[in-house]
């Protein structure tokens, strides 16, 4: 079986870590273990092929075996686990955003401690009403 996937160019501050594309990294991580599973992978970044980029409204972009299977985000482990009929506990060591990260870290700067929305409590705020 084949997976062709249309990606865009990845942003430098995703690249360094600042904004972190979660779903585009556990796809890779995916990538790597379905080449165990004889999955032919070809992964392109769309602006380098630019009949490709007009094809597609949205990216990322996957095909398998010459159907499109997803356009405009990345699978989940479940989606992916069904296009090649395989056990989805083989992507188990794969980490996937959760929403509590995802709230957690809304506005900030990264994807961690950064400074940004953070919440402050006022102990004595019902004090001064």
């Amino acid at each position: 079986m084949k997976l062709e996937a249309y990606e865009s160019l990845e942003s430098l501050e995703s690249i360094l870590g600042i904004k972190k594309d979660l779903n585009r990294a556990a796809f890779k991580d995916m990538a790597v273990i379905l080449e165990h599973y004889d999955v032919d992978l070809d992964i392109k970044n769309a602006k380098q092929h630019p009949e490709i980029e007009k094809q597609f409204e949205t990216l990322p972009h996957f095909v398998v075996d010459g159907k499109v299977m997803l356009s405009g985000r990345y699978p989940s482990v479940e989606e992916v686990s069904a296009w090649f009929d395989l056990d989805p506990i083989i992507f188990g060591s794969i980490k996937v955003e959760s929403n509590i990260f995802r709230a957690a870290n809304d506005g900030r700067i990264g994807a961690c401690c950064g400074v940004g929305t953070d919440v402050f409590l006022d102990p004595y705020e019902d004090d001064n009403e």
